[in-house]
């Protein structure tokens, strides 16, 4: 890519005119980066953009830590009262 393409689809993404998200063909945690460079690395027609999703990971390495442990690592969503009542809680003088 070019300066210049550069520019250009930094124009086209501010008029709304580029979808990065459609470009995205695979995400693949950051473990198979060797897969991932792979896959690119065929220039396979079908394959535009590979992302590397590191939190994935992460999020799968903590809820296994946490089974071993016990630890229920997930809580239900907050409801929109819930979420208006904690951002809106100011501290009292």
């Amino acid at each position: 890519m070019t300066l210049g393409e550069f520019a250009r689809a930094i124009r086209m993404l501010a008029k709304r005119r580029l979808h990065p998200e459609l470009l995205v063909t695979d995400t693949m945690p950051l473990r198979d980066v060797a897969a991932a460079f792979e896959k690119v690395d065929r220039e396979d027609p079908t394959t535009i953009k590979v992302v590397l999703d590191i939190a994935r990971r992460e999020q799968a390495e903590e809820r296994v830590d946490a089974d071993r442990r016990g630890i229920r690592t997930s809580r239900p969503a907050a409801s929109r009262r819930e979420r208006r009542s904690c951002s809106s809680a100011r501290p009292s003088p």
